[in-house]
């Protein structure tokens, strides 16, 4: 399948803002919580989100077939979502590699580091943007809805925040228990906008009928497989939520990142394979 490469792409990269932005804000509320002064992310976290977001680069270089054409797609950054694509995810990737450096060679201020992350942060909540507009085409009606960003942002934060909490699953409770209740919300907030927007696609037109028809027929044991998964990352995140004891069930933080991995590679796999444009 063509689209493999983008779901991989696409994922990665989403996944590696997440993680980004997620460990820089457990990091600050660790540094909160036990009175310590903020001094930077992890080094332990950042070369595993570096490794996420050059694969994914390369993997998006690869799609586009050669070196040649990614400078092509680069020259309509005015007028190309594409093109935009391209430059904040490269400018993403290069600030995290050069925020690990500054990190670990103990080089430059607090302050400098500080601006070097917010500017890494800007360009992957850009990037994620910019992915979305690509696929918000007026010709393919299920594509060109308010889902298709939410649920880019939503894979992001779910799937990076996760990722974190794995990394650092020995974290104490104070510190994980508030974003795990995040991502809980998150999580239901995903399994509504799933099931809301296949029933708003509905009533717009011949294009999208065939898209339902996609999803609901032909693939429907995944579209539903989907929304199971995620009932059980739920089932999985409310008794430790409950208990107060997440972070003695790290294998429940483990169970919950892959359910929420499988199910955002069905739902990516979905989206691509939905994709019918009006008049066709």
């Amino acid at each position: 399948m063509h689209e493999w490469s983008l779901i991989v792409f696409t994922l990665l990269t989403q996944t590696a803002v997440g993680a980004f932005i997620a460990g820089g804000i457990m990091e600050m509320r660790k540094k909160s919580l036990n009175r310590e002064r903020v001094t930077s992310f992890s080094t332990r976290t950042l070369p595993a989100v570096i490794v996420l977001a050059l694969v994914a680069l390369i993997t998006s270089f690869l799609h586009l077939g050669s070196p040649g054409n990614v400078l092509h797609a680069l020259n309509n950054i005015a007028s190309s979502w594409l093109s935009r694509e391209i430059l904040f995810v490269s400018l993403f990737t290069g600030g995290i590699i050069v925020f690990y450096l500054l990190v670990l060679w103990k080089k430059g201020t607090e302050t400098l580091r500080k601006i070097v992350a917010y500017i890494t942060v800007i360009a992957g909540l850009l990037a994620v943007f910019s992915m979305a507009k690509v696929y918000m085409l007026e010709t393919v009606p299920v594509w060109n809805t308010l889902f298709t960003p939410l649920q880019f942002f939503f894979t992001s934060f779910l799937l990076g925040g996760l990722a974190v909490l794995v990394y650092k699953r020995s974290l104490e409770e104070t510190v994980v228990r508030l974003p795990m209740k995040i991502m809980l919300v998150l999580v239901l907030a995903s399994i509504v906008l799933w099931v809301v927007n296949t029933y708003l696609v509905s009533g717009q037109g011949i294009a999208a009928g065939k898209s339902l028809e996609v999803l609901l027929v032909n693939n429907g044991w995944l579209y539903y497989g989907r929304l199971v998964f995620m009932a059980l990352a739920v089932v999985l995140m409310v008794y430790p939520i409950i208990k107060r004891t997440i972070h003695k069930h790290p294998g429940l933080i483990i169970a919950c990142f892959a359910l929420l991995l499988i199910a955002e590679i069905i739902g990516r796999y979905l989206f691509y394979a939905s994709y019918v444009r009006v008049g066709v």
